[in-house]
């Protein structure tokens, strides 16, 4: 909590106010600790198609096809 400074359990979550004709996300796949940093190992599954209705704000969805995936292969952010 921003106020009183105590850790409690809270949900990050993104809106889109208005969907693009095409969508890029990035995922973030190191944790930062400390001074350094490790790479999530935990596998994603991609769906072919994706559809935001949830994460629109005008209430407009948008459907849209996978077209390609880049993954890195280096063992920390330096690197790969």
């Amino acid at each position: 909590c921003q106020r009183c400074k105590k850790h409690v359990v809270a949900t990050k979550q993104l809106k889109i106010h208005k969907a693009p004709p095409v969508l890029c996300l990035h995922l973030k796949r190191f944790k930062f600790v400390g001074y350094g940093h490790l790479k999530i190992s935990k596998h994603v599954l991609f769906a072919p198609t994706m559809q935001l209705h949830k994460s629109i704000t005008t209430g407009r969805t948008s459907r849209y096809r996978l077209s390609s995936v880049v993954v890195h292969h280096g063992g920390s952010a330096n690197v790969g």
